[in-house]
């Protein structure tokens, strides 16, 4: 035999009603669609399920006899699906989120914290990787979200959000008296001394640029993959950096001085990505647009010069490791 689910579903509905017709409206067919289903069904089963005559319909005794195994065969399967669908709705409720390292590390740690503690049905699973490796997760659907600086232009797919915007600063350790100020310009940035990111990264090609202008032609031999290493060496007194101000958080750990850049000021946007065509989980719109006000909160806190003075005076206090002597 081959019963159909919408078989048993119309048998159900003509014992209920007892009338081809009012079933037959239920199932949005004709009622001589409808009898001509019964009349398959009850080929297939080799019994009569119904007595019929003009003035009504009622079940045989084999009818009798299958009504309630249907009944509760079709109720165990809407149960199953409810409650396989409930099941499917509340992983749903899982933010997949990558970001840059520094950013995963300083920046998103509290307003992940922060926005689970207010929406408890809804979950973050954070994901720290290399900016391409983001963009190819997202592209294929891993992540629903990535945070980072995202340079390259506009990716097939692809749709970034804007969440703040942040300027280049120099630092170095609070021991170099090589160059001071409360600010530094582009031109008088000992060069030869720069600890660089690569120079396929994005932010770097920005860097380079401008130094460039200022009449630095000579690239550093100094190259490191990330932000965090780089601050870890100015720190150790190897080279200064220029590195974006949202770095702060991870700065004011550090026995480092920062300054501003200036002559220019050069800006740096920061920004949420996500795939245009998927459908992206619940809850997609209400994080965004809590990671945003909080990054925005965050950076009118620390307002730069705020954040700088904070930093600098942190970078004469003793290190940890001093203090553990």
């Amino acid at each position: 035999m081959n019963l159909t689910t919408r078989q048993l579903q119309a048998f159900l509905l003509v014992s209920k009603f007892k009338s081809f017709a009012r079933a037959s409206e239920r199932m949005f067919m004709t009622p001589s669609g409808l009898s001509i289903l019964m009349r398959e069904l009850e080929n297939q089963l080799g019994f009569r399920l119904f007595d019929r005559n003009t003035r009504q319909v009622v079940l045989t005794e084999y009818g009798n006899g299958l009504l309630p195994v249907v009944q509760q065969g079709m109720d165990n399967i809407q149960a199953t699906i409810a409650a396989i669908a409930r099941s499917a709705g509340e992983k749903s409720q899982r933010l997949n989120v990558g970001a840059t390292p520094l950013i995963a590390a300083h920046v998103l740690p509290s307003v992940i914290a922060r926005f689970i503690a207010n929406n408890l049905s809804i979950s973050v699973r954070l994901f720290d990787g290399e900016r391409g490796h983001i963009v190819d997760m997202v592209r294929a659907g891993t992540l629903d979200l990535g945070i980072g600086m995202f340079f390259s232009k506009p990716t097939a797919g692809i749709s970034r959000i804007p969440l703040q915007r942040f300027s280049l600063c120099v630092i170095r350790s609070a021991t170099d008296k090589s160059f001071g100020g409360s600010t530094v310009r582009w031109r008088d940035l000992p060069a030869d001394r720069l600890i660089q990111l690569p120079p396929e990264n994005p932010i770097q090609r920005v860097i380079d640029e401008y130094l460039v202008k200022a009449g630095h032609r000579t690239p550093s031999d100094m190259v490191l993959n990330f932000l965090e290493t780089q601050i870890a060496m100015a720190e150790a007194g190897v080279g200064i950096a220029i590195v974006p101000s949202f770095v702060l958080p991870a700065c004011k750990q550090r026995n480092v001085v920062i300054a501003p850049l200036v002559d220019p000021v050069v800006a740096l946007d920061l920004f949420i990505i996500q795939s245009r065509g998927r459908r992206l989980p619940p809850g997609t719109a209400e994080f965004t647009d809590f990671v945003k006000r909080s990054i925005g909160e965050w950076a009118e806190h620390n307002g730069h010069e705020s954040s700088l003075r904070s930093a600098n005076s942190r970078a004469t206090a003793p290190s940890l490791v001093d203090r553990q002597k």
